[in-house]
């Protein structure tokens, strides 16, 4: 998933949000670090399936 979404397999939380708000265009905060990693599992799977690129 990190390696996805970060191109990084050893992204830090932060790293992986980062990424999160750049290919969503989210503004707003995360209630914790689990709620932006759950989006950049769900994103990674749909970068895989070519259903949206990064």
């Amino acid at each position: 998933m990190k390696n996805i979404v970060v191109g990084s397999g050893v992204a830090t939380k932060e790293e992986i949000e980062e990424s999160v708000r750049s290919i969503t265009g989210y503004k707003g905060e995360f209630a914790c670090d689990d709620e932006s990693d759950a989006v950049a599992l769900g994103l990674a799977y749909l970068i895989n399936e070519e259903l949206i690129s990064k």
